[in-house]
């Protein structure tokens, strides 16, 4: 039952969303002839993104150091605990007589001191880095969608 609680959590982790970007202006004013234009509160772009939306945003940018961080993103959030999920369910479904494979026992039971503390922090922080990528991928793409005559 915990396994299945865990592997809900897990996914319900990676499909939420965990960062909102929004691009505002508080004020803009200007003079056009005698008329003053101002704008106030202005949302230009708003978007959330998961743990998923962000390693594909990251993946699919042209530089390698951004993929790099998707990659080590991914591993460490959605793949590692993956593993351990697998590897806690083969552990459940062995009979006791047959031998578990090291690896499979390895995510299953040895993994567990890597699993929430530092994973998280080094996710965290690749994450951190790599939203400068995540942001200039965004504008960039808004600025596309603009047309060449803006």
């Amino acid at each position: 039952m915990s396994l299945g609680i865990g592997t809900a959590l897990w996914f319900s982790g990676i499909l939420i969303p965990m960062i909102s970007l929004e691009v505002s202006l508080d004020s803009l004013s200007f003079r056009m002839g005698n008329a003053t234009i101002a704008f106030e509160d202005q949302v230009l772009f708003y978007q959330n993104k998961s743990i998923i939306d962000v390693v594909s945003i990251l993946l699919l940018h042209e530089q390698w150091s951004t993929r790099i961080v998707g990659t080590l993103v991914a591993l460490f959030s959605v793949v590692f605990p993956l593993l351990k999920i697998v590897g806690l369910s083969r552990m459940f479904v062995v009979p006791e007589g047959i031998r578990v494979s090291r690896y499979t026992y390895f995510f299953a039971m040895e993994s567990s001191k890597y699993s929430m503390g530092d994973v998280f922090v080094v996710a965290l922080f690749m994450a951190y880095i790599g939203l400068d990528g995540l942001v200039g991928g965004q504008l960039a793409q808004l600025r596309d969608s603009r047309g060449p005559n803006t």
